[in-house]
């Protein structure tokens, strides 16, 4: 069964906007007949998204052929996306994965990162994960940042490959460079357990400060940590402080606990015991051994 849908937004248009898209999509349907496979990719994508025409997937399989079959590409490419999902035409991973290696072979990074996950989910064709391997690979290499994390999988279980954590974390760094969250969130976590080399560390920080900039606790905690123990970057305690403030605002117990030993060496216990409250409120050990120490010198006592 294949899925089709009736009219888009497309109708809501102004007379004279519509006007000119009707005269834009004739313009590009008589380009398509005479055979550019530019023209016709376009048609394709006017249709699939209803963009001033019916949204129609048949259409837009209709012209996504004609261009395939020229050898486009993008054409190429697309089409197999139709197969995939069903979309205009009879799902068929079989197919799909027929016309992704075409585009793929002409050097489609989409379509090679598509052939690595159905390698890897076994759709289509039997799962092979070095073959999925091999074309992550080859998209990772042109820059397909979610490829180069999914490479990384790979080496970090010695699946396809052989295991190596040193190719893992460098294919990680990268993805994580080109702003892929998940490569971050797995490289703050090695780093936040203290797993990697020096040298690693090193490299973890420019990594570090992004995630953290854009708000992710655990990068701060753990740059807030590197910081303040001068591990891979210059030991810098105010820093450090302004890191573990920001994940300790946000309810990390960690960064509440490290915040207040670093206020207890500028002398300010008041502050320093609000922050070590608030982690053993959360079940910090640390805190509650601190909590004790400074209520037991103070008389007091702590639950």
């Amino acid at each position: 069964m294949h899925v089709e849908r009736g009219k888009a937004s497309w109708s809501a248009l102004p007379p004279a906007a519509q006007r000119e898209i009707d005269t834009a999509v004739e313009g590009f349907k008589i380009a398509a007949a005479e055979g550019l496979p530019l023209a016709q990719c376009i048609l394709g994508f006017t249709f699939l998204k209803g963009h001033g025409v019916p949204q129609s997937f048949v259409e837009s399989a209709r012209w996504y052929r004609q261009a395939a079959e020229q050898g486009d590409a993008d054409g190429q490419f697309k089409l197999g996306l139709l197969y995939e999902r069903g979309y205009g035409v009879e799902q068929n991973d079989v197919v799909a994965m027929q016309w992704f290696k075409k585009a793929a072979d002409q050097g489609s990074v989409e379509a090679q990162y598509n052939m690595g996950l159905l390698y890897m989910m076994d759709r289509g064709v039997a799962r092979n994960d070095k073959d999925a391997v091999r074309w992550l690979r080859k998209a990772a290499e042109q820059g397909k940042a979610v490829a180069m994390f999914l490479l990384g999988e790979f080496y970090a279980v010695g699946s396809g490959v052989a295991q190596s954590d040193a190719e893992a974390i460098m294919w990680w760094k990268k993805a994580a460079i080109l702003g892929d969250k998940e490569a971050q969130e797995k490289l703050n976590m090695l780093f936040k357990n203290g797993e990697g080399s020096a040298d690693s560390r090193v490299d973890a920080v420019p990594l570090l400060r992004i995630a953290a900039s854009k708000g992710d606790r655990t990068a701060q905690c753990a740059l807030g940590r590197m910081l303040s123990k001068g591990e891979g970057v210059a030991k810098d305690d105010v820093e450090a402080g302004h890191w573990f403030k920001k994940a300790a605002e946000q309810g990390d117990s960690g960064a509440q606990y490290n915040l207040g030993v670093l206020l207890m060496k500028e002398r300010k216990g008041k502050e320093a015991t609000k922050w070590f409250q608030k982690a053993a409120d959360q079940g910090n050990t640390n805190a509650k051994h601190y909590l004790l120490f400074l209520l037991k010198g103070s008389g007091k006592s702590w639950q």
